[in-house]
């Protein structure tokens, strides 16, 4: 959609030859239509058509200097270059039509200090819960749901500046797949932390047998006075077999732990590397 926004004086110039220079200044304001789906590594391109509407090309002729295009510095874009102008013939009006193709690219900078550092730093703050305890599940949740909810409100100040779209756009996407590595690591604080108290729960029934037994031998001490010594070893050796077990398993999760500290990274690492390759190409 183009606009006029005013236009400026008339000069005319008669030659003695015949020939009549006529000019007159008119300021355009130009709207095209943008595809976001790199955004904010996109390429915007805006076409500048010129053509009579009642003048055939007997009387009227359109030609485009070769001048150099004066470049402004935008906020958001980067003016690239002008492509090669296309001079097509309108058959209904057996007029030319020139088509100038203006090619603007965004700035990154603005968007790498505003969303994709931002990011990168929240998934890094929720690998701090791999280096909590297992059984401080508290604290590890606070910290990995903090990081969701920052998540969300990343992307929700993200997409209030832009037009709403129907497709997914670049930075869409690293958001997304950021928050997804938020949220294995919350699924990872609660495997970790039902690992490590799969013991506790398994022990409550075994205490209150031997709870029970022991009221048992005190209201007949006399009877089983001399068998009670030795029913105490079975006890005892159940108790060393709970707190091996419950040490196994604490040492389960912290390994777990250990080793999402490794894979965590990689795969971030990964995605990295493989989105700015495919984006920036």
């Amino acid at each position: 959609m183009n606009q006029f926004e005013k236009f400026g004086g008339i000069n005319m110039n008669i030659y003695p030859s015949g020939r009549v220079y006529y000019s007159q200044l008119a300021l355009i304001r130009i709207h095209c239509p943008m595809n976001l789906r790199n955004f904010p590594m996109d390429e915007q391109i805006c076409f500048l058509n010129f053509s009579s509407y009642a003048y055939g090309k007997s009387l009227l002729t359109f030609v485009l200097q070769k001048k150099e295009v004066h470049r402004v510095n935008l906020p958001q874009f980067e003016f690239v270059e002008t492509k090669e102008c296309v001079v097509e013939n309108e058959e209904k009006l057996k007029a030319k039509r020139i088509s100038v193709a203006l090619i603007f690219k965004r700035r990154l900078g603005y968007y790498i200090l505003q969303i994709y550092i931002p990011s990168m730093s929240l998934v890094f703050l929720s690998w701090l819960a791999f280096l909590m305890d297992p059984a401080d599940i508290a604290n590890r949740l606070v910290l990995v749901t903090t990081m969701l909810v920052s998540m969300v409100f990343l992307h929700t100040q993200m997409n209030t500046s832009l037009p709403p779209v129907s497709y997914a756009k670049a930075a869409d996407w690293f958001v997304l797949v950021s928050f997804g590595f938020i949220l294995l690591a919350l699924l990872e604080t609660s495997w970790v932390y039902r690992t490590s108290t799969r013991t506790s729960t398994k022990s409550k029934p075994m205490k209150n047998h031997r709870t029970s037994f022991q009221l048992y031998t005190r209201q007949n001490q006399d009877e089983i006075s001399a068998p009670d010594k030795e029913d105490e070893r079975p006890s005892n050796e159940q108790s060393f077999e709970r707190n091996t077990s419950r040490k196994e398993y604490i040492s389960l999760s912290k390994v777990i732990d250990k080793l999402s500290l490794v894979l965590f990274p990689l795969m971030y690492g990964g995605f990295n590397i493989f989105y700015w390759f495919y984006f920036m190409k």
